[in-house]
């Protein structure tokens, strides 16, 4: 006695094989992942972009032109050398011997949006008095245009 061989429907087939490519691809996700320096892309989370402002603080209580100007963005540099830079700023008040910012700040509004933020902020400008070597503070506000760039927050005010 022949038996006869089993015989399957196209949809039948379809659907084995629809079955068969679910199973494959539920098998390559760990694939990619058994080696994530080579197939996976690295996503790299800016620091808080404070860091930037803290960074301009360091600049402008050091009276340095040149870190000021290597804390602007991109699209300000493309448009003002930096020799053009240190020459506007020659007599940028709070570049003048005497006067500080505090390292610490308030922080009024911040907007981050992906790589860009915008921060307003309270600072406190700190004077020295010569003739009585007192210290005066006087609280100014400043709006921060920052963009994460090379791995870092860059600034403009």
């Amino acid at each position: 006695m022949i038996k006869e061989g089993f015989m399957m429907s196209d949809s039948m087939e379809i659907c084995i094989i629809i079955i068969l490519c679910v199973i494959g691809f539920s098998f390559i996700p760990g694939c990619v992942n058994q080696h994530p320096g080579q197939t996976s892309v690295k996503i790299v989370i800016p620091p808080d972009p404070e860091s930037g402002i803290h960074h301009w603080i360091n600049a402008i209580n050091n009276k340095n032109v040149s870190r000021l100007y290597d804390l602007t963005p991109a699209v300000i540099k493309k448009q003002v050398t930096e020799e053009q830079f240190k020459l506007d700023n020659q007599d940028n008040l709070i570049l003048k011997p005497g006067l500080t910012f505090k390292q610490e700040f308030t922080e009024i509004t911040e907007s981050v949006t992906g790589a860009n933020a915008t921060i307003k902020a309270q600072l406190i400008l700190q004077n020295l008095n010569k003739g009585n070597e007192s210290m005066s503070e006087i609280p100014v506000q400043y709006v921060f245009y920052l963009s994460y760039e090379n791995g870092e927050w860059k600034v403009w005010t």
